[in-house]
């Protein structure tokens, strides 16, 4: 009779542990809203919605790639909250993106990137698609000219390589996306 007792104290005991575990899970925010926490801002503000990731990890390598809704306001807070520089423009070109600012004697509309990066002032890059892997269909800056763009270079990583985190806001959609890259390229 007592081994049958220890037996069903144990049977008990596992149904207890399995419940709390898939209560932990159940009850653990979605990887995308973790992933906003850990990069962007924790916690994830009231404005945010519709939150979208995109991962991609290689030897020696990782992008990440968040689109969401955000306010105006809240992207402020974001921005001030840690040592971000603002740029004037970016721009997806040839599997890389590009920013930089245009420069006191810049002839071209400065309300849109220019034709050539790389005739830009302060210009610099990360790769985003190096290998031409198919990019998400949500992931499109097209239709995002003059976006406020932001960039945090931290090299405080374990890393030699900058981890480069791009923020790119557009006002008129309330959106912004998230890039973040690691490694050398």
């Amino acid at each position: 009779m007592t081994t049958l007792k220890v037996q069903y104290r144990l049977i008990i005991a596992c149904v207890a542990l399995a419940i709390a575990l898939a209560g932990a899970v159940w009850l653990r925010p979605p990887l995308k809203n973790r992933v906003f926490e850990r990069y962007i801002w924790h916690p994830v503000p009231e404005s945010v919605a519709d939150i979208r990731l995109y991962t991609r990890k290689e030897l020696g390598r990782s992008t990440r790639i968040l689109r969401f809704h955000i306010s105006e306001s809240d992207i402020r807070v974001v921005v001030e909250s840690r040592a971000y520089r603002k740029f004037d423009w970016a721009k997806l070109q040839s599997g890389s993106l590009f920013w930089g600012d245009f420069g006191s004697d810049y002839p071209g509309d400065k309300h849109v990137p220019p034709e050539n990066p790389y005739s830009a002032v302060n210009m610099s890059q990360m790769p985003v698609n190096q290998n031409g892997e198919e990019l998400p269909s949500w992931f499109d800056l097209a239709d995002w000219p003059g976006a406020k763009v932001y960039v945090l270079e931290d090299r405080r990583q374990r890393s030699t390589q900058p981890d480069i985190c791009v923020l790119l806001f557009n006002r008129a959609l309330n959106e912004a996306y998230f890039l973040r890259y690691v490694g050398s390229w």
